[in-house]
């Protein structure tokens, strides 16, 4: 795909998306720190958290969507969450990115998936809850199932 095509993509879904929550962690347990932005769609109920984290506060990104979404190298991976943004209603996405390591994120459908993320109150449990051995995952039926993309 086209650099400029993606970027076009990109500032596309993030003018439909309101940002609803935003901020810097402390150090947490793993000894990163973290930077986050929480985006709602409220025509289709989706939820969008990206986040990412670094050692040093000063590395953190200053764009943080942008940041996250540059680093997902796949292409194929990049089209399936952007056209799963647009087309699905109520999900929630946790698309990450730690420092010196490329884009991860995880979809999360139905209710069930939903409620758990609700509860989540720190950047552990996040990650406790996206515990996956796959680079890009979807929870469905409360199984984690791998997206495989050649």
């Amino acid at each position: 795909m086209k650099k400029k095509n993606r970027q076009q993509r990109l500032k596309n879904l993030k003018n439909e998306l309101v940002r609803i929550d935003h901020g810097t962690t402390k150090k947490d347990k793993y000894g990163k720190y973290n930077k986050y932005e929480v985006y709602a769609d409220p025509e289709n109920n989706n939820r969008l958290l990206i986040l990412a984290c670094a050692d040093k506060k000063k590395n953190l990104p200053g764009d943080v969507f942008e940041n996250v979404a540059n680093w997902t190298v796949n292409d194929k991976a990049y089209d399936y969450l952007i056209k799963t943004l647009n087309m699905k209603r109520n999900i929630n996405v946790i698309w990450m990115k730690c420092e010196e390591t490329t884009s991860d994120y995880v979809i999360c459908y139905g209710k069930a998936a939903c409620k758990r993320l609700k509860k989540i109150s720190s950047i552990e449990q996040l990650f406790t809850f996206c515990n996956s051995e796959y680079k890009y995952s979807e929870i469905k039926n409360k199984k984690n199932h791998p997206l495989k993309f050649c």
